[in-house]
């Protein structure tokens, strides 16, 4: 059931047109924090401007803009609403999606900083990161020296990290559960709630309505034979209507509409 709600960044290397697009799992040990790697890398300079929509999932995303290899700058995006990318051509990117909470408990890197130019001076993690990846070439190869760093860093991390990935491994089967096992440690609501805020800008509340979403986008996408009154009750709305009022709130489209442009795009490229 995990692949199938898996939908990384919204946007298939079909839909890339005039662009080489690479995906990359990152190493087992890294799956807590890390959700994938991929690279864009432009082909041709008459492409015309491309955009894509994507959907908010309490994630963020370094992205390593490179020329002829080498890295010349960084910036860490995040967005708890839909929003546009574009990715004009040529264009040269290397970047990691992050799971919720992830560029905090591997970089560093509070929610507050989201979105904010990032001086690798402050951040020990980047400097190391940038200083590694000068001089490569643009091939799938930074994405083993990404695992390897930040493989090296997971060592290190301390037991406070560990509040956010509990609760996304209990999502969405066992919310209560896991609100007993967090207090049994010693972690109160208030204490949750000040780790969700400061590692992924959110409330529990407002990711768990973004996550329930995007299992939602991935069974519309890869289920066509489901029903939306099914897809609801497996994403565990209370009903049909709330299930479409949440899913437009966050995507701006109907379950139905989701589909059948989903649907259609995947007959085109067929």
């Amino acid at each position: 059931m995990d692949q199938l709600f898996r939908e990384p960044i919204g946007i298939r290397p079909a839909d890339l047109s005039g662009l080489s697009f690479r995906m990359a799992r990152p190493h087992s040990g890294l799956q807590p924090w890390i959700e994938l790697y991929y690279s864009i890398h432009g082909q041709s300079e008459g492409s015309k401007r491309q955009s894509f929509n994507l959907y908010p999932d309490g994630g963020s995303t370094l992205s390593f803009a490179l020329f002829h290899g080498e890295v010349v700058g960084l910036r860490l995006s995040f967005s708890n609403q839909l929003c546009q990318a574009n990715f004009p051509d040529p264009r040269h990117c290397l970047s990691v999606r992050f799971r919720p909470g992830g560029a905090f408990a591997l970089l560093g890197v509070s929610a507050e900083d989201f979105d904010q130019p990032l001086d690798e001076q402050d951040h020990p993690a980047l400097y190391v990161l940038m200083e590694r990846l000068k001089g490569r070439p643009f091939t799938v190869e930074p994405f083993a020296v990404l695992d390897r760093l930040f493989l090296a860093g997971a060592k290190t991390m301390e037991s406070r990290h560990a509040i956010i990935q509990q609760w996304l491994d209990h999502f969405p089967e066992h919310p209560r559960i896991l609100r007993d096992v967090l207090s049994r440690q010693g972690i109160q609501r208030r204490k949750l709630e000040r780790a969700f805020r400061l590692e992924t800008g959110l409330s529990p509340g407002q990711l768990s309505r973004i996550l329930r979403v995007k299992m939602a986008r991935a069974l519309l996408r890869n289920r066509p034979d489901l029903s939306l009154s099914h897809i609801a009750q497996a994403c565990d709305y209370f009903d049909h209507p709330h299930f479409v009022r949440e899913f437009s709130r966050v995507t701006h489209q109907t379950p139905g509409q989701y589909r059948a442009r989903k649907l259609s795009q995947i007959y085109k490229s067929t």
